[in-house]
């Protein structure tokens, strides 16, 4: 880290750094399970075959959350340094905005559910024949709760201003700290925690010889007895010239990231909700939305290069439901598969972080095949493959805010329930 600077590609970086463009931000959101369009519900018509990852496929098809745009993130260029600007979304035209969109409701467990047949052939899958195949009800009914504009206000105004807030503190912090500040397990932490009773004796010395590895439940309460002393350390900070300092902040970042070309266009487009919440769903088909959005918004579209090769090549298929994605975030060229193949050939991990989550990221809240918080409901990681890096320095992930009954007018328990994702 900071004191390891002279393995750092020092003129990677600065290439990086001269590519890097303001259309080219960090564009935030947040998903709801309030849903935002009518009658998105499997058929014949739509089958296709079978899903092999039911859950998956059933949130990404079949789950027409409303999303809320959060703004972007630039970076002001000084030298060789990257410094981080928030721009968030304002709240001025709410109630316009509300009134250009789809009714929203919430949906209720389906009464009459039928697990999906699975088949064998060509290794086997699910069939989501009819709408009785989701758990839960995928149109509105008469029994169906309808969002009312006072609830949709209080709800809105909510998440949206508690996220804006904290990840503006996190960017105001990071300018006082001239960096990013992580928890760092060294000998003086094994010593505490030994006297606290926390660890023993034995593991203390082991740690500190890097003989023993510390299991993932025992690192998360580590972490939080250095976060609840607000704990980070000096010494490794990764400042706004460190060659791995968007990398880390980007990942920091990573529940609220929305995919790059959704981000671009709805940027470009000026919008609070996704897209799609704005397409009557009286007139067109959930199956055509992708066609529909590409005629809506041609000009804005055409306005974005959604080809440049440093991010993605691949054609626009978007249905209008925000995906919270930090895949295309980093230059091809630089942190994509290519890079780490030629690296991995040659005998070298990627000097630079990959966007392969299995390959850049770790976290010791993966527990037991779960991702858990810790007891202090914090998310802790750190990023993997740097020769150059210690490898007990963690930074905290962001964590989205979602309203509690208290802070919202019209509600219940079992509403929020349903609308909380």
């Amino acid at each position: 880290m900071s004191n390891t600077k002279s393995l750092a590609d020092i003129h990677k970086h600065k290439e990086f750094l001269q590519n890097r463009k303001e259309q080219k931000a960090v564009y935030l959101g947040i998903n709801t399970n309030i849903r935002s369009f009518n009658n998105v519900c499997p058929n014949k018509e739509m089958i296709g075959g079978t899903t092999f990852h039911l859950k998956y496929t059933i949130n990404r098809k079949y789950t027409p959350r409303l999303g809320i745009y959060l703004g972007k993130i630039i970076f002001d260029k000084q030298g060789n340094k990257l410094i981080p600007k928030y721009i968030p979304t304002k709240l001025d035209n709410l109630e316009e905005e509300i009134k250009k969109i789809n009714t929203l409701w919430l949906t209720q467990t389906n009464s009459n559910y039928v697990k999906p047949k699975y088949y064998d052939g060509m290794g086997g899958g699910y069939y989501l024949e009819d709408e009785n195949n989701l758990e839960f009800e995928c149109r509105i009914k008469k029994h169906t709760k309808i969002l009312t504009k006072e609830q949709i206000i209080s709800y809105v105004s909510k998440i949206h201003t508690q996220n804006v807030k904290q990840i503006q503190n996190y960017i105001e912090q990071i300018h006082k700290d001239f960096g990013l500040k992580p928890y760092v397990f060294n000998d003086e932490l094994y010593e505490e925690l030994e006297k606290l009773g926390i660890i023993t004796k034995e593991e203390a010395q082991n740690f500190k010889n890097k003989t023993w590895y510390i299991k993932n439940p025992l690192k998360l309460i580590m972490l939080d007895y250095l976060a609840k002393q607000n704990r980070k350390d000096d010494d490794y900070l990764i400042s706004f010239d460190d060659e791995l300092f968007y990398a880390y902040l980007v990942w920091s970042l990573n529940d609220f990231i929305l995919t790059l070309s959704q981000g671009m266009l709805q940027n470009e487009i000026n919008l609070l909700f996704n897209p799609a919440a704005y397409v009557d769903d009286k007139k067109i088909k959930y199956r055509f939305l992708d066609e529909e959005l590409k005629k809506l918004y041609e000009k804005e579209l055409k306005s974005i290069n959604l080809y440049e090769r440093d991010y993605f090549d691949y054609e626009f298929f978007y249905n209008g439901f925000f995906d919270i994605s930090i895949n295309h975030y980093f230059a091809y060229d630089e942190i994509g598969f290519n890079a780490y193949e030629y690296e991995f050939k040659a005998g070298q991990p990627p000097k630079v972080i990959g966007f392969d989550n299995s390959l850049a990221f770790e976290s010791p809240n993966y527990i037991e095949k779960e991702f858990k918080a810790s007891k202090l409901g914090k998310y802790y990681f750190y990023l993997n493959y740097q020769k150059y890096q210690k490898e007990f320095s963690y930074l905290e992930l962001l964590q989205p805010f979602y309203p509690s009954i208290k802070a919202l007018k019209g509600w219940d328990k079992t509403m929020l329930e349903r609308a909380n994702r």
